[in-house]
């Protein structure tokens, strides 16, 4: 049996059908996956208006948009067209400009990072590392945390486990 790769789909708005129903029918194709919030990992969003805080979010994220009547288009065909996720990091180049990004992944690397920060205080997150650059004498990851993009600096970084 051949094997699809989920495709993650959020919904803003009303629709003209009840959510819960829509949500179902998402779940049912071949490779669909109903997510209630749009992340890094979300590959359409259904909207029919534009000013939601998640079609805001997709906006930043690059993340598909499309309507409730191609949303029926796709559920004629029962799968839903594979679609990359976005490039983060094509967003935020000049957030950090004193950095020399050596190396920006085609992929983000997801998983979890345990980090010490700059009083010594632990913290261990999940996040989406999307480059690797270098400024002055500190070598700096950067990425999502959660929806922030944050950099971290390589010599604080204590482990990094990769997800798939």
């Amino acid at each position: 049996m051949e094997e699809f790769m989920k495709i993650n789909v959020a919904i803003t708005g009303t629709l003209s059908e009840p959510r819960s129903k829509v949500a179902k029918r998402i779940n049912e194709t071949t490779n669909g996956c109903f997510v209630e919030s749009v992340t890094l990992s979300t590959h359409y969003l259904v909207c029919e208006k534009h000013d939601s805080k998640k079609a805001r979010k997709a906006a930043q994220y690059g993340t598909a948009v499309i309507s409730e009547a191609e949303l029926k288009s796709i559920f004629e065909l029962n799968t839903f067209p594979a679609i990359a996720l976005p490039d983060y990091l094509i967003h935020r180049p000049n957030n950090f400009p004193e950095i020399m990004w050596n190396d920006i992944y085609g992929d983000a690397r997801v998983g979890m990072l345990t980090y010490r920060d700059a009083d010594g205080n632990y913290s261990i997150r999940t996040v989406a590392l999307t480059a690797s650059g270098i400024s002055g004498q500190h070598e700096w990851f950067a990425g999502y945390d959660g929806d922030r993009f944050k950099t971290f600096r390589h010599d604080r970084v204590i482990s990094f486990e990769r997800r798939v």
